[in-house]
């Protein structure tokens, strides 16, 4: 999991400069158009490489699954589920570091800006918290897989609030 999650940071150190390179060329609007085209180019390509001939999910062997008995849950209704105490600990939780998660890079380049930087050193800036980023979620997805994932979780969280 953390090898995926990194990916949305990799994602960002690598886009967020092109994006300032193209700012010094041309509006945002060009910038989106851009991307948009970059990433058309690098997308398809590899859809159409990696969906081809992909064969289907393999489960796990060790859950004592096979592909023709999949595992079901029970289903909980909506309302019932939106009042229990698990689901109000995860909002309790997930809201506020989702917030502080996504307030700190949306103000890192203005407020870089508003310091004086430049806009490609405000970028390069950008790319440093991603990298920073990527090294503190595939540390905390070993350390996890070590030390269990609910503490490790709970302690992470404290950290993102602090």
């Amino acid at each position: 999991m953390s090898v995926t999650i990194s990916g949305v940071s990799a994602g960002t150190m690598v886009v967020v400069p092109i994006g300032a390179a193209l700012f010094t060329v041309t509006d945002w609007q060009g910038v989106l158009w851009a991307l948009a085209g970059i990433i058309a180019l690098v997308s398809f390509p590899i859809l159409l490489l990696v969906v081809k001939d992909m064969p289907p999910a393999q489960t796990r062997q060790e859950d004592g699954l096979s592909a023709a008995t999949p595992k079901t849950t029970p289903r909980v209704p909506l309302l019932k589920a939106l009042r229990s105490g698990p689901y109000a600990w995860i909002v309790a939780i997930y809201a506020p570091c989702g917030i502080v998660g996504m307030a700190e890079p949306v103000h890192l380049i203005p407020y870089a800006l508003d310091k004086g930087m430049s806009t490609l050193e405000a970028a390069r800036a950008m790319s440093v918290f991603s990298a920073m980023s990527i090294a503190g979620v595939l540390a905390f997805g070993a350390v996890s897989d070590r030390l269990g994932r609910k503490n490790l979780l709970a302690l992470g969280y404290v950290f993102r609030l602090a």
